[in-house]
């Protein structure tokens, strides 16, 4: 599992309209299969990606308003900073607030690769 720090990652704030929630386990199980087309490998990154960028802006703007971090990433929802479910198609977004911080990864079944998830942030 590959920890990125918000301060230290070069997550793009880009914002999908497609959501991950809507991926069923079957397309969990697609994701990981080393013959998907470089096409949708690109596509089921790209939509993480933007989910890890959504989630990084809701902490931004939980930061500027209460001047600290939440204590877990479940405050961003009950707060209102953030409406999804911190699902990808990978694996679901984890976080915890650290000395400097707030790291943010996914949770990747046993077996993944965070290699292609990781040259794309």
């Amino acid at each position: 599992m590959r920890k990125y720090s918000l301060i230290a990652a070069g997550i793009m704030l880009a914002f999908t309209s497609v959501s991950a929630s809507a991926y069923t386990d079957a397309d969990k199980q697609i994701a990981n299969n080393r013959n998907l087309s470089a096409t949708k490998r690109a596509q089921f990154v790209k939509v993480t990606a933007d989910e890890l960028g959504t989630v990084r802006a809701a902490l931004q703007a939980y930061f500027l308003e209460n001047h600290a971090f939440p204590a877990t990433l479940a405050q961003l929802k009950t707060s209102g900073f953030y409406s999804g479910d911190f699902k990808t198609i990978y694996g679901p977004i984890v976080g915890s607030p650290t000395a400097t911080g707030f790291d943010i990864d996914i949770s990747l079944p046993a077996g993944s690769s965070s290699e292609v998830i990781s040259n794309h942030c």
